[in-house]
């Protein structure tokens, strides 16, 4: 008896513990829920572990613990421990109980970048819960982020080593206007303040800064930015702020962290009063008493009413007016857990309105948080429910109308499979080739001097925010090539080529000896269209255009030339027919004439003989030489009423004296029957009055009745060009593609001219270069060229040594020109410095000199310059600097 009660008594007690400790876990096990619904998931980690190594028996509860640490080693961001948990349960099965555990061991995948598992992780959560939107979206985004990865932007990202911690930092601020402060929010511990915040076991975030010198260099230490604590509260998280323009007024969250209580989180803002720039972090020198005394005016931080305090507020960003905010909220009626919300009111000294969503072009199933205005009306954002790279991506979407956009993707590197946030751009750079500014990213970053290591020894890589600078650099562009002449095939040296872009600028240069010619990347820039002009002494110009619009990348565009030379004989038209003894130009044969037309429209330099021969027999009443006159009259008449200068064009009757020698095998019909002519013949009267078919003799006639065009000259000025410098309102203008027409008639006047404008008889413009230095024009040698107008030069008149070689290649001067013949140029025909030249005429305005001195100078800027010896050669000037007009009094 006393055996049974004893051992009923030893029942009794084991079933009193054993009921003790199932409580006891329980109690355990609640603390940590309560704990996980706090967001203190280090503490919630904690009571996890140690109820889940108290359960025994229930394995249910064991496996909820379990889950329970791998949910808080996720939302610590300590990814590879969470994938270790998740990995367990699904051995045991337990996505029957839990689902989400194929979800969240899909995204655990995807944060390795290995997307195929986590797209078949994602089907086998979608066959449990088929109506997961969030979940459809992440797997349909798979395939989108392997079109990320083959088109990588060219965007360069930097780690800030020296801003960032061992600690969350992220959300960094351009104070205002001001790009030379930045402020951002940071968790890392200062020193003597040791409290940390529950949730994240780092410290309570507060404002940190930095600033840069007069060097623009950035200060290498991190300080806190409120020192006084207004703004930097104790045992509040401070984060995400946002300056008004002039950075007398922030907005920021705030979120309280209480003893058992679910953090609440607020906007608020604050304004200073008083000298603001007293106030700047890091105004003057680089010492930080400053800095309280600054923070000191700031006003207590008021909570900025926005709807029932249950929710949670965040991440404010505002438009430049400050009437408009936009913030992310978990307030009900959205499409996500956090969606993008704005509220807007009529001035800064009322309230904000009630918030609005901005609709499901934006927000997603998932979270959208952390919206940067850029310009007002470009937002940037991150969200983890739109197609994305990893967790959170950032996000771009412009403001049309009352409307967003659909948001596009940043990319890839500025994206990557980990979070990213708060991504800002230096003010101005929006359409400027060098788009720069910083962001915040997650993603793992290995310190060296990191000795943590988890509990098997495994070195651990801490997941925090840092702060990261970006970069797109310039697109590069090139336009180089070779030109050859077309007959020869050979390499032309000295040729001018000349481009004018569409947006406005303008650069010559011309080929070197090996006919190669180039323009860098400091001249030719994105998206322009350019027009090329190709010309040289005793060569037809050629035209031509490149583009560099649509180029994504680097491009070196190569554009080769072939010249043709101008011909040393005559070119024959094609046939013009004349009425018997004629001379009037039929209408149906003027489109013969067009293809010398354009010649003389794309060559405005070049002066030519129009030829016409008749055949060896006479006309009654009427000599071959008038007939033949006549009707290269009639040619020379039609090219002038086009609007070719009557001085381009000389008009030369030859009869039948200048019998035709034929430069190929020719064939022509009579009555239908073809009669063909060897090359080299040359139908003189004698050779065409021996053969004996008449036919054939017909068809020799026909041949050497023609019209001919010769090249006389190719260095005419047109003279519409000149007298326009002498009159009181200029009759030419420049287009677009860089040609000077007639304001009267539109005719191409001159091709590579840049005219000076003289409002005054005798008075012409100058652009001032400086003080006491003026850029006029003039013509040299049948040339117009910038002169530089120095009184003060050394000599009268001077030419830059690379345009006296110019000069030279293009044959407009020779060695003949220089007094010292071959004693100017040294070994390898380079023209010496300090030489003399002689040029054959120089004009400035309708001052004209002959046989001008001019020494060749090398070193200096400027193609020529003239001293004020120089400019007294041509009159009595006046040199109005501070109007900027060369005047030369009436001789």
């Amino acid at each position: 008896m006393k055996t049974f009660k004893k051992s009923f008594l030893l029942l009794a007690v084991a079933l009193f513990f054993a009921a003790s400790a199932v409580a006891q876990t329980k109690s355990i096990a609640q603390k940590a829920d309560d704990l996980f619904a706090q967001k203190r998931y280090i503490e919630a980690l904690n009571k996890y572990e140690e109820a889940y190594n108290k359960i025994s028996s229930n394995k249910v509860e064991k496996n909820r613990c379990y889950f329970q640490m791998g949910e808080c080693y996720r939302m610590l961001n300590n990814f590879p421990k969470a994938e270790r948990v998740y990995k367990r349960l699904i051995n045991q099965k337990y996505y029957t109980t839990e689902p989400k555990l194929y979800l969240y061991m899909a995204e655990m995948y995807r944060f390795e970048n290995k997307f195929d598992e986590a797209d078949e992780f994602y089907d086998k959560y979608l066959e449990l819960q088929p109506d997961d939107k969030y979940a459809q979206q992440r797997k349909a985004s798979i395939i989108y982020v392997n079109q990320l990865f083959m088109n990588r932007t060219r965007h360069v990202i930097k780690r800030l080593d020296d801003w960032s911690s061992e600690y969350n930092d992220w959300a960094p601020r351009f104070m205002g206007d001001d790009t030379s402060k930045l402020v951002f929010t940071s968790s890392r511990f200062t020193d003597g303040d040791k409290s940390h915040d529950a949730t994240t076991g780092q410290a309570f975030s507060d404002f940190f800064y930095v600033f840069q010198d007069r060097q623009s260099n950035w200060s290498d230490e991190p300080d806190l930015w409120d020192k006084s604590k207004v703004i930097n509260a104790e045992f509040t998280n401070d984060g995400e702020i946002w300056f008004s323009p002039d950075a007398t007024r922030v907005y920021f969250s705030r979120c309280d962290s209480k003893e058992h209580e679910t953090q609440s989180c607020y906007i608020y803002t604050s304004s200073k009063g008083g000298n603001s720039d007293a106030s700047v972090p890091g105004k003057g020198k680089k010492g930080k008493d400053d800095n309280a005394a600054m923070n000191s005016e700031w006003s207590e931080p008021v909570r900025i009413t926005l709807g029932d305090t249950i929710y949670k507020y965040l991440y404010p960003t505002l438009t430049h007016d400050e009437l408009t905010m936009y913030f992310s909220s978990n307030l009900p009626n959205g499409y996500g857990d956090f969606d993008i919300w704005m509220t807007t009111r009529a001035s800064i000294d009322e309230p904000f309105g009630k918030p609005i969503n901005i609709g499901s072009t934006v927000n997603s199933a998932g979270n959208e948080t952390f919206p940067v205005l850029r310009n007002d009306s470009t937002m940037y954002f991150s969200s983890n429910g739109l197609p994305g790279v990893g967790g959170l991506d950032i996000f771009r979407t412009e403001k049309q109308g009352r409307k967003w956009t659909t948001p596009e993707n940043l990319g890839i590197p500025i994206n990557s499979s980990y979070d990213e946030m708060s991504i800002i751009y230096y003010p101005g750079d929006h359409h400027y080739m060098m788009e720069r500014g910083y962001f915040s990213s997650n993603r793992p970053f290995e310190d060296p001097h990191n000795k943590k290591t988890d509990k098997k020894g495994v070195k651990t890589i801490p997941i925090n925010d840092d702060l990261y600078y970006f970069e797109l650099p310039p697109l590069l562009y090139t336009i180089e090539g070779t030109i050859r002449d077309e007959k020869s095939m050979q390499l032309v040296s000295g040729a001018k080529v000349r481009i004018v872009g569409s947006d406005g600028a303008e650069f010559e240069t011309y080929t070197n000896k090996q006919g190669f010619y180039g323009f860098d990347n400091t001249q030719i820039k994105r998206n322009v269209v350019y027009k090329m002009y190709v010309s040289k002494v005793d060569y037809f110009t050629v035209e031509g255009s490149e583009s560099t619009c649509g180029y994504n990348t680097d491009k070196d565009i190569v554009h080769d030339f072939r010249i043709e030379p101008v011909p040393k004989q005559p070119v024959v038209l094609p046939e013009i027919r004349y009425d018997l003894a004629k001379w009037d130009l039929k209408e149906e044969f003027m489109d013969s004439l067009m293809d010398l037309y354009l010649v003389m429209v794309n060559n405005p330099n070049i002066v030519v003989e129009l030829r016409a021969h008749t055949d060896c027999r006479p006309f009654l009443g009427l000599t071959n030489d008038t007939l033949s006159q006549r009707r290269a009259q009639s040619v020379v008449d039609y090219l002038i009423s086009r609007g070719i200068e009557e001085e381009r064009l000389v008009a030369k009757g030859y009869a039948e004296r200048v019998p035709r020698t034929l430069d190929r095998n020719m064939t022509v019909r009579v009555n239908g029957v073809p009669y063909s002519f060897s090359e080299g013949t040359t139908l003189e009267c004698d050779f065409i009055n021996h053969i004996t078919d008449k036919n054939r003799q017909e068809a020799a006639h026909q041949l050497n009745r023609r019209l001919e065009f010769l090249i006389l000259r190719t260095d005419y000025v047109s003279k519409k060009l000149i007298n326009s410098l002498a009159s009181e309102t200029p009759t030419v203008k420049r287009t677009e593609d860089g040609k000077i027409i007639d304001l009267v008639t539109t005719e191409v006047v001159e091709s590579n001219y840049k005219p000076a404008i003289i409002h005054d008889e005798g008075t012409i413009n100058a652009t001032m270069i400086s003080s006491a230095k003026g850029e006029i024009s003039c013509i040299v040698n049948g040339s117009q060229m910038p002169m530089l107008i120095d009184e003060r030069y050394a000599e009268p008149i001077a030419i830059s040594w690379e345009e006296a070689m110019n000069f030279l290649y293009q044959r407009r001067i020779n060695k003949e020109d220089f007094p010292d013949r071959d004693n100017a140029f040294d070994s390898e025909g380079n023209i010496l410095d300090k030489a003399t030249v002689i040029f054959k005429e120089m004009q400035i305005g309708q001052k004209h000199l002959r046989n001008v001195e001019v020494v060749v100078v090398k070193g200096v800027d400027y193609k020529f310059i003239i001293n004020r010896e120089g400019l007294s050669r041509f009159g009595v000037y006046h040199f109005d600097k501070q109007r900027g007009k060369l005047t030369f009094e009436d001789e």
